[in-house]
C-alpha cells in the first residue's frame, strides 16, 4: 500500500528524470539565493558578477587591461552572444566595463574591466566567496567536492557548447 504523504521520497534520485530535476531545483535555488544576496550586499546582479570573474580570471588588473572577446566570454559562460550584447551592454553603462576593438578581427569587439568594475568586483567577490564557503559548499567534505566537481566537467565535457 503506497500513500504519497506518507511515504519519503528516496534519498537518492532513481532515475535520470529525476536527477535532472534534483539538479534544476539545486542550481536555481543557489543562484536565486547567491543573486538576491550579491545585490542586497554588494548592489551586483549575479549574471554581471560571473561576467566580472571572467574578465578578472587573468589575476591581477593589468596595465593596459585584459582584453577579452566577447565570444569567449559568451562561450565561457554557455550564453548567447545577445543576451550577452545586452549584459554588457548594462554594465558599460555602469562604467564597471569598457569596450574595444579586437586589432587582430575588424569584427571582434573586446571588452575589459575599468577601474571602478574591478573595486565593485572585490567587494563583490568577497562576500560571495564567503557565500560560497559558509552556505553554499558548508558541510561537503573534500571527497564530496571532488566528486561533484567531476560530475559536473564530465556533464559539461559531454554535451557540445557553441
Amino acid at each position: 500500500m503506497s500513500n504519497s504523504h506518507s511515504s519519503p521520497r528516496a534519498e537518492f534520485p532513481s532515475t535520470n528524470s529525476d536527477l535532472w530535476h534534483l539538479y534544476v531545483q539545486t542550481y536555481n535555488g543557489i543562484a536565486s539565493y547567491l543573486d538576491k544576496v550579491l545585490r542586497k550586499q554588494a548592489n551586483i546582479k549575479l549574471d554581471d558578477f560571473n561576467i566580472l570573474t571572467v574578465l578578472t580570471q587573468g589575476g591581477i588588473q593589468s596595465d593596459p587591461p585584459q582584453v577579452v572577446r566577447m565570444g569567449e566570454i559568451a562561450a565561457d559562460l554557455s550564453v548567447s552572444p545577445s543576451r550577452l550584447t545586452y549584459q554588457i551592454e548594462r554594465l558599460i553603462h555602469l562604467g564597471w566595463v569598457d569596450r574595444i576593438p579586437v586589432k587582430e578581427d575588424r569584427r571582434g569587439k573586446g571588452v575589459f574591466i575599468t577601474d571602478a568594475g574591478y573595486k565593485h568586483y572585490m567587494n563583490a567577490r568577497a562576500i560571495h566567496t564567503d557565500l560560497m564557503d559558509t552556505v553554499v559548499m558548508a558541510g561537503l567534505n573534500a571527497k564530496e567536492a571532488n566528486a561533484l566537481a567531476s560530475a559536473l566537467k564530465h556533464m559539461r565535457q559531454s554535451v557540445q557548447f557553441d
